[in-house]
């Protein structure tokens, strides 16, 4: 008889999943470990869970590192991290399950499926269809306001009314999350169940994918998450110990003095299908699955196989991503080519959790990278995901070897760290002073058009102080610039995050009584209420 013991090595043999030694069973994989590691290491990682597949096997997950600094648990391939962006294409998959059973179509108006959908231009409201709302060519960019305030999910997708379009439609790409949340209200009208239900019922469960949840609310109690994306949790300093689940990584961010400092898990539940899950290397892995064996699981057609293809399928030619693979944007999944075959990736982008997806379908291979530190201005958030990406494909391919980490070192020091210099907004010298006292700034402002919530001015230390209404929004500070123009500022804790993504400035308007009557920031003008 055989032991219990043996039939776990037996059965961990057999899915080449339990940990990163089995690689050295798998042509191409050996000394998998020991890159990773120096790869980890060159880019500065705290913590990095990767998973190879090919075909309906996982032939490497492994773990390396720590889930939180300061603490020595190990990340390993069951980790959980906040995986972003790469939601998305979960989200695609849902309308595309939908789109077999005849409920819905690609080229139907958004409208038709998502009662009350408004855009700012009445025209594009009604013809805008869910093609165009998942391929980033509605010519509407991001929005701000639903990542500082604290929101649901009806008042953040509202903000798309008063988002006037910055591109052509259908003739530009401009990346939306707010799109995609609204995508998955489209889920949720045609289903019958909400987006959350419809992904876990309907994906995570016939993929096995047991450690996945599609909220931090999963994971944690409320006072542990920061309720708004640029916000803070209630509980202040958050650990890894706080989680429900004793097996999660916390995010890291470098902050303006170069620190890595730990930041709590953050809600994107108000456009929850852009990127709201949580997963697992091992789990993702499974998820890529279902991708490289044309939709299907265990002998089971998840997803038509022509659905597959056109989830695969390039929608807008318009995007100028060219790291370090250039790409154009399908269903959920950005598309390009690698040695001579289709390849397919996409990233998450949780502040502290930069997260990475990329497949070749046609060889059967995809590669995980889930990770916990971010560094906003030192280099791109997906090189080191890259490098052991594209090198595991390199080794499975049995082509010559690119030295990923030199090249990818090279294009940011000679390329992307010259174009994030030239975007860098010097001080003028000398400091123009604020016209008035900080004190007449300081009041509460409302955008009478946009459903915001008020924003908060007061003086705090000597600095006025920004911030918006609810426990857990966003607080930042206003660094006199030049009289009545202010920079806004995040709190350390967030280092640059806030910089880069392009929240600069804040205006104020005076009236000839000397009296400040609105301000200008982020998308619009906000009036000062008395």
């Amino acid at each position: 008889m055989i032991s219990l013991a043996a039939c776990r090595v037996v059965a961990a043999l057999v899915t080449l999943a339990c940990s990163g030694a089995v690689a050295a069973a798998v042509p191409g994989l050996q000394g998998l470990d020991s890159y990773i590691e120096r790869t980890s290491e060159h880019w500065k990682g705290v913590g990095v869970a990767v998973a190879v597949v090919q075909g309906e096997q996982i032939i490497y997950a492994r773990g390396f590192g720590v889930r939180e600094l300061g603490d020595d648990a190990k990340v390993d391939a069951d980790t959980l991290f906040q995986v972003g962006s790469t939601t998305k294409g979960f989200t695609t998959t849902a309308l595309g399950m939908l789109v077999d059973e005849g409920k819905l179509a690609w080229d139907d108006a958004a409208i038709d499926h998502f009662p009350g959908f408004q855009l700012y231009d009445p025209w594009v409201t009604r013809h805008l269809t869910v093609r165009d709302m998942v391929s980033h060519r509605s010519g509407i960019a991001g929005v701000r306001y639903n990542l500082m305030a604290v929101m649901n999910e009806d008042q953040a997708l509202a903000q798309l009314r008063f988002s006037e379009p910055v591109g052509a439609f259908r003739d530009s790409y401009h990346y939306s999350n707010l799109m995609f949340g609204s995508a998955g209200r489209i889920v949720q009208h045609v289903s019958g169940r909400s987006w959350h239900e419809f992904v876990k019922q309907r994906i995570f469960v016939p993929l096995g994918m047991n450690r996945s949840g599609t909220s931090p609310y999963d994971f944690w109690d409320a006072r542990y998450v920061a309720p708004a994306f640029i916000g803070d949790a209630a509980a202040g300093k958050v650990s890894a110990r706080d989680a429900r689940d004793r097996n999660v990584a916390m995010p890291h961010i470098a902050d303006r003095n170069g620190s890595v400092v730990t930041l709590p898990w953050r809600s994107y539940d108000n456009a929850a299908a852009a990127g709201s899950i949580v997963s697992s290397a091992n789990d993702m892995a499974k998820w890529l699955m279902l991708h490289l064996s044309e939709g299907r699981v265990a002998g089971r057609q998840l997803l038509k196989q022509q659905t597959v293809d056109e989830l695969h399928t390039v929608q807008n030619l318009h995007v100028r991503n060219d790291f370090p693979i250039p790409t154009q944007a399908a269903l959920g999944w950005f598309r390009g080519e690698y040695r001579g075959t289709a390849y397919l990736q996409h990233g998450g982008g949780v502040i502290g959790f930069p997260a990475f997806v990329a497949m070749l379908p046609e060889r059967r291979l995809g590669v995980v990278v889930l990770a916990n530190v971010l560094y906003m201005k030192e280099q791109p958030s997906f090189a080191m995901h890259n490098a052991i990406a594209l090198h595991v494909f390199d080794r499975l391919l049995g082509v010559t070897e690119t030295d990923w980490n030199e090249r990818l070192s090279k294009y940011v020091r000679e390329v992307w760290r010259p174009r994030q210099a030239a975007q860098e907004i010097e001080r003028p010298v000398p400091i123009v002073a604020p016209s008035l006292a900080l004190e007449e700034y300081a009041g509460n402002y409302v955008d009478r058009q946009r459903p915001t919530g008020a924003l908060r001015l007061d003086v705090a230390n000597g600095q006025l102080r920004l911030s918006f209404n609810g426990e857990g929004a966003f607080v930042g500070y206003l660094e006199p610039w030049y009289q009545n123009v202010f920079r806004l500022r995040s709190r350390s804790g967030l280092g640059d995050w806030l910089d880069v993504s392009g929240n600069g400035f804040v205006t104020f308007t005076v009236d000839a009584a000397g009296k400040v009557i609105s301000l200008t920031a982020m998308e619009g003008e906000l009036q000062r209420v008395r």
